[in-house]
């Protein structure tokens, strides 16, 4: 069984978006990659995933592993890297990222970046 690494406590609103961040990297996965074995082990795990940040009782340190902590960290760094390629700049795209990237610093931290997905 793998590690837990308890998590600060995390606002509904940052349960949500990492939610629909890992729900554009689910999709994103699917668009890039070859069809294989691990590309659906992948989908499966991340699908969980989002379904775990869902079930997270309100108020309470999350509990994560390390392989989820790498499919979050690995999901906020595509979706910055989208948002800041294929948004066109202005202040809602500058306030999307900066909220992007308090989250990630967040998580970055509790995981070196080699572990990451």
């Amino acid at each position: 069984m793998e590690e837990q690494i308890s998590v600060a406590t995390l606002s509904l609103n940052e349960i949500m978006a990492v939610s629909a961040i890992l729900q554009f990297y689910e999709k994103h996965m699917w668009n890039t990659t070859m069809p294989s074995a691990k590309r659906s082990q992948r989908q499966v795990e991340v699908a969980g995933l989002i379904v775990k940040l869902a079930l997270l009782p309100s108020g309470q340190a999350a509990s994560l592993t390390r392989g989820d902590l790498g499919y979050i960290n690995t999901a906020l760094r595509i979706f910055i890297t989208q948002v800041t390629e294929k948004i066109p700049p202005s202040d809602s795209r500058g306030n999307l990222l900066i909220s992007c990237e308090q989250v990630q610093t967040l998580f970055s931290t509790l995981i070196p970046a080699n572990l990451s997905e």
